[in-house]
């Protein structure tokens, strides 16, 4: 009776600490600010710069280590979701102010929506969207 109890004890007590481990964390190497270099698409025959160029604070991101993310679009000031994993990426929820936006805001905010893979390499990232055809390429901003 004894070592029935101490062995479901233990058990029990494994499967707590393992799902301590559980916890919404993000991958280190996606921490961190981005500013928004481009839309491109992976044959390479298109990439072009976001509008409006002279905007110091537009397209950036910031993802916080709680899978959460803060940032700023052409007009407006987003806060969400994300999950990351193994080079899986879905933003999850996309809040914040609600001015329209203008110039490539409406793609950005779509692609970054739609976007379920992504890759760093260089201090650079890619999220890719639709289908893998098209990516948004970030570069990470220095403090």
């Amino acid at each position: 009776m004894k070592t029935k109890f101490i062995l479901w004890f233990s058990a029990l007590f494994l499967l707590l600490i393992a799902g301590v481990g559980c916890e919404k964390d993000s991958p280190s190497e996606l921490v961190g600010t981005w500013v928004l270099i481009g839309f491109g698409d992976v044959t390479g025959k298109t990439f072009r710069e976001p509008e409006p160029r002279d905007c110091e604070k537009c397209y950036t991101i910031s993802f916080l280590t709680n899978a959460t993310f803060r940032g700023n679009t052409p007009t407006n000031d987003v806060v969400g979701t994300y999950t990351a994993n193994g080079g899986v990426f879905r933003i999850t929820n996309w809040g914040g102010t609600e001015v329209n936006e203008i110039l490539d805001g409406p793609q950005y905010v779509e692609a970054m929506c739609k976007a379920f893979h992504y890759e760093i390499a260089s201090e650079q990232l890619r999220l890719y969207y639709n289908e893998d055809k098209n990516y948004l390429l970030f570069k990470r901003k220095q403090q």
